[in-house]
């Protein structure tokens, strides 16, 4: 499997551009699948036929433009919880912030100025993913990643928080939240994400 460095879609080995965003993938290193993470909430709506606007499932009347909903089925709607940007700030100064659903890390995909020439650095060596408003990470490497000292075990997600500090191979990171996680569609996301909208595409999308 290629993890595209740009939109994080997860391609066969034998792909030459990603599947999704087209980027050239040729010399991108193979990577293991990663393992599952915690499932998103599922929510269940009705929609309005008249308004197209979502009602709680019990509804009789649409609450936005009040016609009758009588015999509306409910849909199936995944809410996405959004995980506040995260920032990278490697020992040897430079600074990598991450947006996409799934990044990984190793020098076969960073510039090798965030290694500072660390030889125990994989080309795959952690995969960082966001499920739910969280941030998780995936020791893949062959030596070892560590979080507050403690070795990750391989292949496990683990929940990464604000101010960890990370040892992939030898090279120390620190691990920064930007801001608030929001969730899609909702009221309070729906404002974050248009406040924060002109910011995020200031942010390297990795």
């Amino acid at each position: 499997m290629k993890v595209c460095p740009m939109c994080g879609h997860e391609n066969p080995d034998d792909e030459v551009f990603c599947e999704l965003c087209q980027t050239n993938i040729r010399e991108v290193p193979s990577a293991p699948r990663g393992a599952d993470l915690p499932e998103e909430p599922v929510v269940y709506v009705k929609i309005c036929p008249n308004c197209r606007s979502e009602n709680e499932p019990g509804e009789v009347r649409c609450r936005t433009c009040g016609a009758f909903l009588t015999g509306v089925e409910r849909t199936r709607k995944q809410v996405h919880h959004h995980a506040a940007p995260m920032k990278l700030k490697f020992a040897s100064g430079a600074v990598l912030i991450l947006t996409g659903r799934e990044t990984m890390l190793g020098s076969g995909y960073q510039d090798p100025v965030f290694w500072g020439g660390d030889p125990y650095v994989s080309q795959a060596h952690l995969r960082i993913r966001q499920r739910d408003g969280k941030w998780y990470g995936e020791d893949i490497s062959r030596n070892g990643t560590r979080r507050n000292g403690r070795i990750l075990p391989k292949g496990e997600p683990v929940l990464l928080q604000n101010g960890d500090r990370l040892e992939v191979g030898r090279t120390g990171i620190r691990v920064e939240l930007e801001e608030p996680a929001f969730a899609e569609g909702s009221e309070a996301g729906g404002r974050a994400g248009n406040a924060g909208r002109t910011r995020r595409r200031a942010f390297a999308r990795i």
